[in-house]
């Protein structure tokens, strides 16, 4: 009989394979007998394994999707509409508008009216402007990190992210831009329209000052504290920071101390070197202070470290990482209330794709002022529109 040939032995009722081969003296047949058995498992359970699949693949995505709609839905979100805020302040001014009580004096002869007291400081001019951009050129999110009280802003970051083409662009606004405050009619640092005007909030009169200045519509703001900015760096990853000398800062909390070279700072470490204003470093033995510290370097600082997050976020192996770092931003952050979860992804994923290095991060350029009163801040020395390249050439 042919070895390939079954023999009356091997034949085990329903279960026995027609085709499969003689054991042979010496086998037994259990490998046979296995794979019928698993066989025939798989064909009276497959509807059920399939389903068992189906559902570990569907709770795999689901999971984290419902943790990121979860730590989403805690985030607190308050009403933002810079259009509303403008019409607002403008009812709120003619409110406010005294009663016309003008009276006609007659002075006797002799007497003058009493000479105007003028100011020995020279006041700026108008603010350059070039005029608004269309709407639908950028998505702008306006980025603000307050102090400890709220009351002022301590970072201020404009995100431009083009919807027709063209680099994303990162633009630091110095706190002590002296711009025009539409609350008051005079001018102001821009950190203190985080204020408020009356029933008008701190980020809606924030992104008018903005727009004034920028020409460009605010879509959208974040505001942060920094305590929730440094659980965000700890929940990237930390960030890298590197200086070509040892530095430190004994006024920071906590005290800012860096080795020569790079540096993988946590958050806490990471705030101290975006706030320090007295980072000094020793050089060959010689303890001095860093040369040119100034706001504009901390704003230097800021952009970097926010670069660098983007490009932790951008090379985040999985989604559970991401997971993890929405779960830190709850209480850490405010958010307008028309940015959707939908917009919010959207706009993660948009800077996801793009390399820190593709970023274009264009300074403004300033001159020191002191106005009237003694106070040290700092005007436009040109439009927005030039700062960005948008200008038409004259």
């Amino acid at each position: 009989m042919s070895e390939w040939e079954p023999t009356p032995e091997q034949h085990h009722g329903a279960d026995a394979l027609p085709w499969a081969p003689n054991p042979g003296p010496g086998r037994t047949g259990r490998g046979q007998a296995g794979a019928s058995g698993l066989l025939g498992v798989w064909r009276r359970r497959k509807r059920w394994i399939l389903a068992g699949i189906a559902v570990a693949m569907v709770a795999a995505i689901a999971i984290p999707a419902a943790r990121i709609w979860i730590a989403w839905s805690r985030i607190e979100r308050v009403p933002f509409d810079p259009i509303e805020a403008r019409l607002e302040m403008t009812e709120q001014a003619a409110l406010a508008a005294p009663a016309d009580t003008t009276t006609t004096t007659t002075l006797p002869a002799g007497d003058a009216e009493p000479a105007a007291t003028t100011s020995t400081v020279a006041e700026p001019g108008e603010v350059p402007f070039d005029g608004t951009v269309d709407d639908d050129d950028h998505t702008a999110v306006l980025i603000i990190g307050s102090d400890a009280g709220g009351f002022r802003a301590d970072v201020i970051m404009l995100a431009l992210i083009p919807n027709r083409g063209g680099d994303l662009a990162l633009v630091s606004l110095p706190r002590d831009l002296y711009l025009d405050d539409p609350c008051t009619g005079g001018r102001q640092r821009i950190n203190a329209a985080l204020n408020g005007c009356g029933g008008v909030s701190g980020p809606n009169l924030l992104a008018i000052v903005v727009e004034d200045f920028t020409g460009v519509p605010v879509d959208h703001f974040v505001l942060f504290d920094f305590d929730g900015f440094a659980r965000v760096i700890d929940a990237a990853g930390g960030v890298d920071v590197c200086v070509p000398h040892y530095t430190y800062d004994t006024k920071t909390d906590p005290e800012l101390q860096l080795l020569a070279g790079c540096n993988h700072l946590g958050g806490p470490m990471a705030l101290s070197w975006v706030r320090s204003r007295h980072t000094r470093e020793v050089v060959d033995g010689v303890d001095r202070a860093v040369a040119g510290v100034s706001d504009l370097t901390r704003n230097e600082r800021q952009r970097e470290i926010v670069l660098d997050l983007l490009g932790r976020l951008s090379s985040f192996p999985n989604p559970s990482e991401l997971v993890g770092l929405v779960e830190a931003v709850p209480g850490a952050f405010t958010l307008s209330a028309g940015l959707s979860l939908t917009a919010a992804v959207g706009i993660a994923w948009d800077l996801r794709g793009t390399p820190p290095a593709d970023i274009a991060t264009p300074e403004i350029p300033v001159t020191n002022h002191v106005t009237a009163n003694g106070a040290q801040v700092l005007l436009p020395a040109e439009s927005f529109a030039e700062t960005m390249g948008w200008a038409a050439p004259s």
